[in-house]
């Protein structure tokens, strides 16, 4: 990489003579200057990665503990020390050794008298020279960079050739799509870098921190931001813990480059938005006058004797959480790409129409060709929204039944909106589809509630008055009754009493409604829709 390291610098001829004496384990590090130090007193003048070079007349003089002078190396990122014996110095303290050993800092030693002047203007033309050509470097990789995010997929080109210009693994962690690393055999280190990033906000700047311990190795990462919030992390697998200056520079401007990328997908997947947002709503508001205009949009998806059909999914935001930063244009464009996602898998294509500040409908269309079960399940739909969409935001949606008029969009979008509602409203979690709705079906589009609360008075009032003026159990045990399909036994051991005890209540039930149950269909009819409208009203 260009970047001169200790054991590089050992082996250039100045250094012919020098021995390592300690910190055997720092070789590695980086060297970015040599640099003529006597002084004892540092504090401030080191910038880190240089290599100092000394007489050791200070510590000759006991100015400094030799314990406490490599901790201050160390602590101010030298590299290494260089000391030479003999003017000033027979030996160097055990203690200083020991502490070098134990920071893996390197301490080398001259057993003669050097020129300084010579061993700095040589290493540092060598660093000069190695410097100018990372710089030429870089600017090739910029270059390469720039060309890649115009491809297609551009951020799975830019970390193919990130990794092979320098051949380190490279992962990517994307906020919203699936992670990706290169070479393909390091993906079992993928899972643990994913893990460790995603334990942290993605918001947190990770440029400037020093390489983390991955299982064995090391990773440096940098966050990808753009528009004022993380949409990754791009990192590098390194051999070792120290940071590489060159490789920071390019991680740099590879995270730059998938942001551009990331940046040109989101505008013409906005335009592509957009489109389908015309589109989607001039259906529901039934401005398209014909199904051939309606068509038009989608191409013929009729083949043979096979009919395009298709659903129509709204989701409301219901709450929109308090850790997500962004605005509402990006929160609704992140749960697009997510339902976008989610739909294509599913062998759908999705429209996609912000209807409200709040609100998203989808139309998605099933192909004619398509052998494919409908295989939307709604629960999977909902933990994805919640995966992809962190922050404590939740939504809710509904789906209407299958069509294959376009022109009837506005049903579709009526029936889903129902379903929202009704989901709401109900005491229990219920499907998301509108055929699986049954008799809500009817109540729902029932416009007067007053018809629907005489509708319940009616048949449901003297259970109601004695339930409010005994231990309220009428009620629940017609439900159960009902709900077992009148058999008695059964329902008596669903609500865990004797058969006596149900035959008591189914009398007294029967008494204040004024007819048997289990003999009179259409009045027992009557009372489950009842039943079922006072649930949704309750």
């Amino acid at each position: 990489m260009n970047l001169l390291t200790v054991k590089d610098i050992l082996q250039h001829s100045p250094f012919a003579d020098a021995e390592l004496i300690a910190g055997f384990d720092g070789e590695t590090r980086h060297v970015r200057w040599l640099h003529v130090m006597e002084i004892l007193d540092f504090s401030g003048l080191l910038h880190g990665k240089e290599m100092i070079l000394t007489t050791g007349v200070g510590l000759a003089k006991n100015e400094a503990a030799p314990r406490t002078y490599v901790e201050q190396l160390v602590e101010g990122g030298a590299s290494a020390l260089c000391i030479e014996l003999g003017t000033y110095l027979e030996e160097i303290p055990a203690e200083m050794v020991e502490t070098a050993n134990k920071n893996q800092f390197p301490i080398i030693v001259f057993q003669h008298q050097v020129r300084f002047i010579d061993l700095s203007q040589t290493i540092n033309s060598i660093l000069v020279n190695a410097h100018h050509q990372n710089l030429k470097e870089l600017d090739e990789v910029s270059h390469q960079l720039q060309i890649l995010t115009s491809k297609p997929n551009g951020y799975a080109h830019i970390v193919k050739f990130l990794y092979e210009r320098t051949g380190l693994p490279i992962y990517y962690i994307p906020v919203h799509e699936d992670s990706l690393c290169y070479p393909g055999s390091v993906k079992t280190y993928l899972k643990e870098f994913e893990g460790r990033v995603r334990d942290y906000d993605f918001h947190r700047a990770y440029s400037g921190t020093p390489p983390f311990a991955l299982k064995h190795t090391f990773v440096l990462a940098q966050s990808i931001d753009m528009m004022g919030q993380s949409w990754g992390v791009l990192g590098i697998q390194l051999p070792h813990g120290e940071k590489d200056e060159l490789l920071s520079l390019m991680l740099d401007r590879a995270t730059l480059a998938i942001g551009n990328h990331l940046l040109r997908t989101k505008y013409h997947e906005e335009q592509q938005l957009h489109q389908e947002q015309t589109w989607v709503n001039d259906l529901i508001n039934q401005k398209i006058p014909n199904e051939n205009q309606a068509m038009a949009k989608i191409g013929n998806y009729k083949k043979g004797n096979h009919e395009m059909s298709y659903r129509m999914v709204v989701l409301t935001i219901t709450n929109q959480g308090e850790s997500f930063s962004g605005s509402a244009e990006d929160i609704h464009f992140h749960i697009a790409l997510t339902l976008r996602n989610y739909f294509e898998r599913k062998n759908y294509r999705p429209f996609i129409c912000r209807m409200k500040s709040y609100q998203l409908a989808v139309l998605i269309v099933k192909h004619a060709e398509s052998s494919r079960k409908d295989t939307l399940n709604p629960k999977e739909l909902e933990e994805s929204l919640n995966t992809k969409n962190a922050g404590g935001m939740s939504c809710e949606f509904g789906i209407s039944q299958p069509y294959t008029c376009l022109t009837a969009a506005h049903s579709a979008f009526e029936e889903a909106e129902q379903m929202i509602q009704l989901r709401q409203m109900s005491q229990k979690k219920m499907s998301a589809f509108f055929e699986e709705a049954g008799i809500f079906q009817l109540l729902m589009n029932v416009k007067e509630e007053t018809y629907i609360e005489h509708f319940v008075a009616q048949h449901l009032r003297p259970l109601y008055q004695y339930d409010s003026s005994h231990a309220p159990y009428l009620l629940e045990t017609l439900k159960v009754y009902l709900r077992n399909h009148c058999v008695k036994i059964e329902a008596a051991r669903e609500l865990h009493i004797a058969r006596q005890t149900l035959y008591s209540r189914l009398d007294k039930i029967e008494e204040l409604l004024g007819f048997d149950v289990a003999e009179q269909p259409k009045k027992r009819l009557a009372v489950e829709i009842a039943l079922e409208a006072a649930d949704m009203y309750k």
